[in-house]
């Protein structure tokens, strides 16, 4: 028998991922899909429907953090939905 190359290498035990079981019992995703998804709208703007919160800058005329401050105006937008308002301390 040869001796195994590369990932499967290993003098103790082998290495390396298992191929796939095929099982038709499987549940496939592509099925719950089609069963469970609603009809999603073309379009939907959050600050129309939820007005109000804030847009501060957070930073990004100065230091250029655009990153940063898009998830600080995504949490903003989270706390209204969890909470049913945004705090007013921006500061």
């Amino acid at each position: 028998m040869a001796k195994a190359k590369g990932i499967n290498a290993h003098k103790v035990f082998k290495l390396g991922k298992a191929a796939a079981k095929k099982d038709q019992r499987n549940l496939l995703f592509a099925a719950v899909l089609r069963a469970t998804a609603p009809t999603l709208p073309s379009d939907y703007d959050f600050d129309i429907t939820h007005p109000g919160i804030p847009t501060p800058m957070f930073g990004n005329d100065t230091h250029g953090d655009c990153v940063i401050a898009g998830r600080a105006h995504q949490t903003l937008r989270f706390e209204d939905i969890e909470q049913g308002s945004v705090a007013d301390d921006r500061g």
